[in-house]
């Protein structure tokens, strides 16, 4: 038992020192950026606090009017690469304005009052980059909106992730063992 102690102490000692990625204290995506393209308030959210190399999955928030526009997005690098987001429609199961659940009869429920569109895009390189939002009117206006954003080499420390996988490993050994001797333990007994 004191080296399970001795061990989970020095995985969260180690993953205290190593873990290089902002803790997220809210519930929802983090904020990358705030655009103003026209009259539309668009919010733009990414799964982790920065663009990072590699994958992103990124969210663009809109009011309700944007809804039924043509909405583009997309990021350009320093170099001039341009990353197109392809887009789709985020939808939010459950639209009522009360609940059936037991016990929660008559609680009011939030409606959603934004529109949600979701993409990925595979960043190559860290550095400057660029978010442009396009929102094409039903007349073919274009209204449109620009930010930079700075991309950082991403992902969890992989010391933390070899450390955090092998406890959790270890964990199950022993449970699996302990158990294993509990049975054959009270098998034998039996007999």
């Amino acid at each position: 038992m004191r080296r399970l102690k001795l061990l989970l102490t020095s995985v969260l000692a180690l993953g205290l020192l190593l873990n290089t990625t902002d803790a997220l204290a809210s519930g929802g995506l983090p904020l990358l950026c705030d655009l103003q393209a026209g009259p539309y308030s668009v919010a733009l959210h990414n799964d982790s606090p920065s663009l990072v190399v590699g994958r992103n999955t990124l969210t663009l928030e809109l009011p309700a009017e944007a809804e039924g526009r043509d909405i583009q997005l997309s990021l350009v690098g320093a170099g001039g690469e341009i990353l197109t987001v392809g887009l789709h429609r985020v939808t939010v199961l459950g639209g009522g304005t009360t609940t059936d659940m037991p016990g929660m009869e008559g609680m009011e429920m939030a409606l959603p009052t934004e529109y949600l569109l979701r993409g990925t895009a595979n960043l190559t390189n860290a550095g400057a980059w660029r978010a442009r939002v396009e929102i094409i009117d039903t007349t073919g206006t274009v209204q449109s909106a620009e930010q930079d954003l700075s991309a950082v080499d991403g992902g969890p420390n992989r010391i933390y992730l070899a450390a955090t996988g092998t406890l959790i490993v270890g964990s199950l050994l022993v449970g699996v063992i302990g158990r294993r001797r509990l049975t054959t333990a009270r098998a034998g007994r039996g007999r």
